[in-house]
């Protein structure tokens, strides 16, 4: 029997004889949202982010949030900190520094930073959702409920935020009102992971048949949702539909095979890519560009092969081909705040190389839009 087929056939056999063999019927991590996407302003679904330009422009600010996006998370941590130190009234250096902290499972130090950086601007959305998050981690499900709720008051409510409440109500098990809440999100802004949770809601209150119509929904919207898959073949399974919930459960085996090569890949870029960047520190040129036309093979649509591609050039002395790839990687990179303060930096080495200081004013410009994202 090919492995994809038993696979499935042990997922099948294990649902219908003895239940999920996980025990529960989520299999999402349990942060506050399972959504990729979490707008930075709710009440605008097109808003810009509400993380303010800082008022520590220069380097320390954004070394930082590279080190960060990096994973070198003691260096960025000692490196924020002293820029707080320096800059005390900086809401986007104490939301960095939270970031920071809490990668490093410093969580009671990351609450504080958050709370710092809110009390400073009390409509940044970005802390409010990270505390929520935090709080979740830990068990602390009332306060974060409260953390959503005065990011509805600071920022205005809409389907993200509905969104996000209902799966705290959920996971509180207070059905009703994540029913309620979660059913408006969806009628102002399906999508999978809210048709999703909606079903884990139904599935947890009891009612199977809700919560197949809307597992069947996200798949709908999203056919490589894994989860979605598994949960329906759990619910058709109590519902006695047997052979459909077989062919789900078949269908989350076959996506789950699909989606360990492709995180395969996306292992490799990222290996590639902390490899080509340390290397460019140390000067060791030649590896540099081994592993930059290595991950051009597996994706040259990565914004960041065109970034070390310039800055390789610079280090090699040739500055005007170096500003062509940064051109390059800004033109394909439009969501990444992270690699926007990389590249932000990449053009304010080569202004520094230029005695005419050109470029510079990219470098600022892309330092701003940069520094209101997140990593």
């Amino acid at each position: 029997m090919p492995p994809r087929e038993a696979l499935g056939l042990f997922l099948v056999l294990a649902i219908l004889g003895c239940g999920n063999p996980s025990g529960q019927d989520e299999k999402r991590p349990a942060g506050l949202t399972p959504a990729p996407e979490v707008l930075p302003s709710d009440a605008d679904p097109g808003a810009e982010s509400s993380l303010p330009v800082p008022v520590l422009t220069g380097d320390a600010l954004s070394d930082g949030v590279g080190l960060l996006r990096r994973g070198q998370i003691k260096e960025a941590i000692d490196l924020l900190e002293k820029a707080r130190e320096d800059h005390p009234n900086d809401p986007a250096i104490a939301f960095y520094l939270g970031r920071a902290l809490n990668s490093d499972t410093k969580l009671a130090r990351a609450e504080e930073a958050y709370r710092a950086a809110l009390a400073m601007e009390p409509g940044l959305a970005e802390a409010w959702m990270r505390l929520a998050e935090l709080y979740v981690e830990q068990g602390r499900l009332e306060e974060a409920l409260e953390c959503l709720r005065s990011m509805g008051r600071e920022r205005g409510r809409g389907p993200n935020l509905d969104y996000q409440e209902g799966f705290v109500l959920s996971k509180m098990g207070r059905f009703q009102e994540a029913t309620a809440m979660l059913q408006r999100s969806l009628k102002a802004r399906p999508s999978p992971d809210a048709w999703y949770i909606y079903g884990i809601t139904a599935q947890r209150a009891g009612d199977d048949a809700e919560a197949v119509s809307a597992f069947q929904s996200a798949l709908n919207m999203d056919p490589s949702y894994a989860d979605a898959w598994f949960n329906l073949g759990n619910a058709l399974s109590r519902l006695g539909r047997m052979a459909a919930a077989e062919e789900a459960l078949r269908r989350f085996a076959d996506v789950n095979v699909a989606k360990e090569e492709a995180t395969s890949t996306a292992t490799n870029l990222r290996v590639l890519r902390k490899g080509a960047e340390m290397d460019l520190q140390g000067g060791n040129l030649d590896r540099v560009e081994g592993q930059i036309a290595e991950a051009g093979e597996i994706d040259p649509g990565q914004p960041w092969i065109e970034r070390l591609r310039g800055e390789l050039l610079l280090a090699e002395g040739r500055q005007e081909a170096c500003i062509e790839h940064l051109r390059r990687s800004e033109a394909l990179n439009t969501q990444d705040p992270e690699e926007q303060m990389a590249l932000a930096r990449a053009f304010r080495m080569a202004g520094d190389a230029d005695a005419a200081g050109r470029h510079r004013d990219e470098a600022e410009r892309l330092l701003r839009s940069g520094a209101g994202g997140l990593p």
